[in-house]
Order: structure tokens, then C-alpha cells, then sequence
């Protein structure tokens, strides 16, 4: 978590979890804000985090400047339980008591906008070529995880303006650190002669997003670049590929056959794609083909 003060105003960006899309958010403000404070979250012991959360928020509060917070926290995932579900809302509500105690300490003096990282492929999870139209059908825990915050956010009297961002599937070229997303390990396995076990078939269709499209667009959001008004916007590509066309794409790129075991019991495999008359407003997406070339470049680079 960090706390960031534009180097030009008064305005300053709380950011919850720093994770695949985190990161590249916070590579978006460190070029162009302060950072303040960070700390590291206690998922386990909310309590134990108060101590430098209110040191955290008194500097927020100090600076008197209008304040963005970026929801992108979350150890639940895709296949979390309902007792891991509940947990995670629970610390969610009470992060959130904390930063109305920010809204009230600045009497109205400044104003609160919040963005919410959200989940579009759980929230449609087996639809295809999704639009507005389309009703929410998640499938899992997670899915209501996702829709229970997203109303929370609606109904805070104290956020001026929200934008609930819902996401696609995620991939990276540059953060090879955490977690590597089924792209990457498909080509890290490939380089390295390893077997990669997909849960799901060949033929499942996802909707790939680059994390630093998403990072660079939360920051023009953030930065006034992008007038939006409150509501839910769709940060996908609108192009459709199948776990087939990666591979063979992968393939093509590191000059490797891959060695693929496609499992179907406890898969992820139903599709999920989106029209593209859904795209958020400006929400510029990069080209697959040169992101997995440069993704080749630095997992050959890796040590």
C-alpha cells in the first residue's frame, strides 16, 4: 500500500495492493507523484495494520488535497473459497471505515474519487461476446466478491466520483516477478524444454490485456487526462484468442515446440469474450504478437 502526492498540486493517490496490476499502476505514479508512505498490508490481522494505516492517512489528511484512492488489493483468486471470500470483504469494510474517517477529518474540504479494479471474466464467466445488455452470471465465490464491492462503492455517500473498472484476462511483458499468468509460463516452460499443465482446452477463449494498458489508463483516470463520470467501464481488448493461437503464436516466437497437458476436471475452460462497442472510453490496447516478443527478450535475459 502507498500513498502518493502529485509534484505539481496538492492532490494525493492512495494505493491499495500492489499485485500484477498494482505494479503497474504504481510504475505509472512513480514518475509523476511523490511517494510518501508505503506500507505492507497484514491480510491476517487487520488490527495489526492500524498503527501505520493512521499514520498513513494523517498524511493524506494533512496535505489537504483533493484524494484518489485505487482499489487493486486481494489474496482471493479465481477458484477462493466462500470462508477465504468472506474474510477479504471483511477487510475490505474495514479498510473502508477508515478512509470515511479521511472524508470526515477534511470536512468537506476535499473530494474523495475511488477506482475499483474489478473482474469482468468472473463476472461473465461462460458468455461470449458480451455487451451491456448482458446480465452478470458468476459462476463462483469470487464473482460475488467482486459484484459485493462493487455495490459497496456505489452506495458510499462520501466518494464524489467512482469508476468501477472491470478487467479481462491479464497478461505482463515486464513483471516476471510474482505470479507469471498462463502466457508467460507457457513460454517460460517452452524455453526451458518443460511440460505446462493447462487447465482447460485448446479451443477456450480469453480476451488479453496488457497490465500496463491498464496501469497507463487508471493513471490518466487519475490524472485528470480522462473525463469520466461514475459508473463501470470495461478495460478489455475485444479481440478474442484461443489457448491454441497463444501457443502456436508462443511456438513461433522462442523456435520450441511446446509440451502442453490439457486437464478439463477443475478447469477454467468456458469462454468468455466481449464486444468491442464495450471498451472503455479512450482505453488504448497494444498488440499481442509485439508484447510476446518483448516478454521472449526478457525471460531469455532472466538469470
Amino acid at each position: 500500500m502507498r500513498l502518493y502526492q502529485n509534484k505539481n498540486s496538492t492532490q494525493c493517490v492512495i494505493l491499495i495492493g500492489l499485485g500484477l496490476v498494482g505494479k503497474a499502476i504504481a510504475n505509472q505514479l512513480d514518475s509523476n507523484y511523490y511517494c510518501l508512505d508505503k506500507i505492507k498490508l497484514n491480510w491476517n490481522l487487520f488490527e495489526s495494520n492500524l498503527p501505520e494505516l493512521n499514520d498513513l492517512y494523517s498524511k493524506a489528511v494533512k496535505t489537504r488535497g483533493n484524494i484518489h484512492i485505487i482499489w487493486s488489493a486481494g489474496k482471493a483468486g479465481f477458484n477462493s473459497g466462500v470462508e477465504e471470500i468472506n474474510l477479504e470483504f471483511s477487510f475490505f469494510e474495514s479498510m473502508h471505515s477508515l478512509f470515511h474517517q479521511i472524508y470526515i477529518e477534511l470536512q468537506s474540504e476535499s473530494k474523495i474519487s475511488y477506482s475499483l479494479i474489478s473482474s469482468a471474466g468472473a463476472l461473465f464467466e461462460g458468455q461470449t461476446l458480451i455487451t451491456r445488455d448482458h446480465a452478470e452470471s458468476g459462476k463462483r465465490p469470487y464473482a460475488d466478491l467482486k459484484l459485493k464491492q462493487e455495490e459497496y462503492i456505489k452506495t458510499r455517500h462520501w466518494i464524489e466520483l467512482f469508476y468501477i473498472l472491470r478487467l479481462s484476462s491479464v497478461y505482463s511483458r515486464d513483471n516476471l516477478s510474482g505470479r507469471l499468468g498462463l502466457i508467460a509460463t507457457v513460454m517460460y516452460n517452452g524455453l526451458h524444454n518443460k511440460e505446462v499443465t493447462i487447465f482447460g482446452s485448446e479451443t477456450t477463449l480469453r480476451d488479453y490485456v496488457l497490465d500496463f494498458d491498464i496501469g497507463r489508463y487508471v493513471y490518466e483516470i487519475v490524472s485528470n487526462q480522462i473525463e469520466l463520470t461514475s459508473g463501470i467501464y470495461y478495460l478489455i481488448s475485444g479481440k478474442p484468442s484461443s489457448i491454441k493461437e497463444i501457443s502456436e503464436l508462443v511456438q513461433r516466437i522462442i523456435g520450441k515446440k511446446l509440451y502442453l497437458k490439457y486437464q478439463l476436471k477443475g478447469s477454467n475452460s468456458l469462454n468468455i469474450t466481449f464486444s468491442k462497442r464495450i471498451k472503455a472510453p479512450s482505453f488504448v490496447t497494444s498488440h499481442l504478437h509485439p508484447n510476446l516478443k518483448v516478454l521472449y527478450t526478457k525471460l531469455l535475459n532472466q538469470p
